[in-house]
């Protein structure tokens, strides 16, 4: 985090966490400032990659207090990029993870993506969350007809991998 925070890198993918971890939360919170219309702006985003509806909770939730306090008194994170980190999600992207044959945990699109949507309803919701929470889609995406699929879920993007490597 140090290293992307220094070299001013925007975007990070956070894969395979199963809780979250005090360099997510400050790589997250880093730079949050008040708008001029009162919004928080973001200077750094997260694209938390799950398979798994309550590690997407997680992400789609303020950072817990406990470690944006731990990360003030360390001197990682201002007093203010803690408070702003409240009213945001750690994640505003998550990639929905299906089963690619991988280390996934062997869920089809069709039955995880309405889930985490579901999730991720309920999160705005709960939070009055103002700007949209982003869901794409990954694993098993070899053929158009596989990416078609995961933008009539609801796909907001689609992220592919080993199709790559195999083209």
């Amino acid at each position: 985090v140090d290293l992307y925070l220094r070299r001013g890198v925007r975007r990070v993918s956070a894969s395979a966490y199963m809780a979250l971890t005090a360099p997510v939360v400050r790589y997250s919170a880093s730079g949050l400032r008040r708008g001029p219309q009162g919004e928080v702006l973001r200077a750094n985003h997260v694209f938390a990659k799950i398979s798994r509806p309550e590690v997407a909770k997680r992400f789609m939730s303020p950072a817990p207090q406990e470690l944006l306090e731990g990360l003030v008194r360390a001197g990682q994170l201002t007093a203010e990029e803690a408070s702003l980190a409240r009213e945001v999600p750690i994640a505003e992207d998550l990639i929905v993870e299906a089963d690619s044959g991988g280390h996934t945990d062997r869920q089809p699109l069709g039955a995880l993506f309405p889930t985490i949507r579901a999730e991720r309803d309920d999160a705005i919701k709960a939070h009055g969350y103002v700007r949209p929470i982003r869901l794409g889609a990954a694993g098993g995406l070899g053929e158009p007809s596989s990416v078609a699929a995961a933008f009539s879920l609801g796909a907001a993007f689609v992220l592919t991998g080993s199709v790559n490597q195999a083209s």
